[in-house]
């Protein structure tokens, strides 16, 4: 059967159609059907009830037919299938009518009557292609029917049974009374249509709804997290651009132009343009990286390059930058990126390369040490270079399984992790480690690899195991990581390695309960002595400093360079009255101390120091600092060379 479908545009949910069964049921119909069943079923029995007792015998007629059809149609109902049922009580009716057209007593007359109720019935309930079926069964019965009575083969209307007609008359009401259910069920459809238009609209509005709150609270969100961002970039001293291309301006923060020795006001009022303050070798290259992103060769922008800074020096700067906003036509409009000063980085790159150096030159020089193995692990050949550092003969190697040879047997889980590696290498796999082997006396760190031998067929026919000496990589390794924590100038720790150190006392003071104080200084008119005398005056002021440092103050007490002419103590176990004697010392030491001019001549300095000690206040390290800065500020402001809590 048709579905009966909502007047739904194209593309709408599934769940605005419905089958005409659920028509059925939302407008109680079966329950009509049933009745009519009920009836219909009625008078067939009395109708075989009549002849039998006219008869005195039980005799075949159209009731006897109709009978099973009608309790197949009360049961499909009973259980829920009234499309089923009405199917077939249609059909059944319609095949009721013929048979009983050509018996004895004939009955082409419901067929007459029926003609136009039933097939329109059927045209509303079951669909067009059963009601033209029907309606051609019964039409070319009705003329079959009329042509037999003309020709006098089938008796005449008046000699048929009066039953026969109080049948017809049954089924005409029968059919005339599902019409009328059908143009009931018609409305119902309707109905449900119009309450799926509307559900449809109230979700739309719904949705809607939903969207624009979606929409609000995005942007909500949105501006918190700009927010955080700033704050973040501002946490991590990062420099920030902010770049209207339409307008051609853009906007700095005040780290942007710390980084370069400038203020904010200077970078906010400057005319200079951006690639003024690159270093001419590297504008090119960076206006390069900027375009790829502008004319849509690369989704980012990232350059490493040189920027001058307002004393003339070369800082390092990590420049990332994504393109923010497009016009309509996809065209890039705004662009935001940050600024990272990577120059200690660089400096740190530098020292490692110029190690690395130092290290390719030693390992050229150095003898390796060379074994070769058969694809067990037996020694075939050694050579004399790690016989001669370790002192052992070369009968005490040769014909011995690699891995017992004194060199690892020294230790269980070196030797199981040689064992390791020789098979892994027997199965074609290389394997390289750093490892610790017994020369005489001495464990030896060695840079260790064994790999696979093959013929010219490909297939492995022993082992080669080479090592060298890494002993001076080691203590390279070791000084590059402390030069990682200390200061390149003054030998004192960077900010980094202050803080950490300053981290773990101040978790010891708060264990133990025990006193801690800061000291905060910062060279009086450092600015003035570069101006006047040379960085190379103002690098020996800084390192004079360091010395002095170091004549005044404890082993436990922690030094660092925070930045600049700017300098940290920590001074564990050490109350506020004692941190101000202290600090009132180093003034004094250091305002005696003399620094030699190129020309002979000394000059003098002093600092300005702030003081704070550990509180219910001051309960970290950044508070500290922040409370001894403050101090230093107002040392600074009453008049400089001055010690302030």
């Amino acid at each position: 059967m048709a579905d009966v479908i909502s007047s739904e545009t194209p593309g709408s949910s599934s769940s605005t159609q419905l089958r005409e069964e659920e028509l059925f049921n939302a407008s109680h119909y079966a329950p009509t059907i049933q009745a009519l069943t009920v009836t219909l079923l009625a008078i067939c029995i009395s109708v075989i009830l009549y002849y039998t007792w006219l008869e005195g015998r039980p005799s075949f007629n159209v009731p006897w037919l109709l009978l099973p059809i009608l309790v197949l149609v009360f049961a499909l109902i009973k259980t829920g299938h009234p499309i089923a049922g009405t199917r077939i009580l249609h059909w059944g009716m319609v095949l009721g009518a013929l048979v009983g057209s050509y018996g004895v007593t004939g009955l082409s007359t419901p067929s007459l009557y029926l003609l136009p109720v039933l097939t329109m019935s059927a045209f509303l309930l079951l669909g067009r292609r059963e009601a033209i079926a029907m309606f051609v069964a019964v039409t070319l019965s009705v003329a079959l029917q009329l042509y037999l009575q003309t020709h006098g083969w089938v008796p005449p209307i008046a000699a048929r049974a009066p039953e026969y007609y109080f049948l017809a008359i049954s089924s005409v009401m029968i059919a005339a009374l599902l019409l009328g259910n059908a143009a009931a069920k018609n409305i119902i459809s309707h109905y449900v249509k119009i309450k799926t238009m509307n559900r449809a609209l109230e979700e739309n509005q719904a949705r809607l709804v939903k969207e624009v709150s979606d929409r609000k609270e995005a942007e909500d969100h949105l501006k918190q997290k700009e927010e955080q961002l700033r704050f973040v970039l501002e946490g991590a001293e990062q420099g920030l651009w902010d770049w209207d291309i339409a307008n051609g301006t853009v906007e700095r923060n005040k780290r942007w132009a710390e980084m370069l020795g400038y203020t904010y006001d200077e970078i906010k009022d400057t005319t200079q343009q951006w690639t003024d303050f690159i270093h001419p070798g590297d504008r090119d290259r960076a206006w390069r990286s900027i375009n790829d992103v502008l004319e849509g060769r690369a989704a980012s922008h990232k350059a490493e390059y040189r920027m001058l800074h307002k004393n003339g020096s070369i800082r390092w700067i990590l420049d990332q930058a994504n393109v923010m906003a497009r016009d309509a036509h996809g065209k890039p409009v705004r662009m935001s990126g940050t600024h990272t000063d990577i120059t200690d980085r660089k400096l740190l790159e530098a020292q490692s390369s110029e190690s690395s150096r130092r290290l390719k030159t030693i390992l050229d020089n150095m003898f390796s040490y060379v074994a070769l193995l058969d694809t067990d692990g037996l020694v075939q050949e050694v050579n004399n270079a790690p016989l001669d550092r370790a002192g052992y003969r070369r009968e005490e190697v040769i014909g011995q399984y690699f891995y017992d040879a004194p060199w690892w047997s020294y230790d269980e889980k070196v030797r199981g992790q040689l064992i390791n590696a020789i098979h892994d290498a027997k199965h074609g796999k290389s394997s390289r480690y750093d490892v610790l082997v017994k020369m005489g006396d001495d464990l030896v760190p060695i840079d260790f690899q064994i790999a696979p031998v093959r013929d010219t067929a490909g297939s492995i026919n022993g082992l080669l195991a080479t090592a060298v000496d890494i002993t001076e990589r080691k203590h390279l390794e070791d000084e590059l990581n402390l030069q990682a924590h200390l200061d390149y100038l003054t030998g004192l720790d960077n900010r980094r390695s202050f803080m950490e150190k300053g981290e773990i006392e101040l978790s010891r003071a708060h264990r133990y309960d025990t006193a801690m104080s800061v000291l905060m200084l910062d060279i009086d008119f450092f600015k003035k002595i570069n101006d006047t005398y040379g960085h190379q005056v103002g690098d020996s002021v800084l390192k004079t400093l360091a010395m002095k440092f170091q004549a005044v103050l404890r082993n436990v007490d922690i030094v660092g360079r925070l930045g600049g002419e700017e300098f940290g103590v920590v001074l564990p176990e050490t109350a506020i009255d004692e941190a101000v004697e202290v600090a009132e010392r180093l003034r004094a030491v250091i305002a005696q101390a003399e620094v030699t001019l190129p020309a002979g001549l000394p000059i003098h300095f002093t600092v300005s120091i702030g003081v704070a000690a550990l509180d219910e206040k001051n309960t970290n390290i950044d508070m500290l600092l922040n409370a001894a800065d403050k101090a230093l500020y107002r040392a600074k402001g009453s008049g400089r060379n001055k010690v302030c809590v």
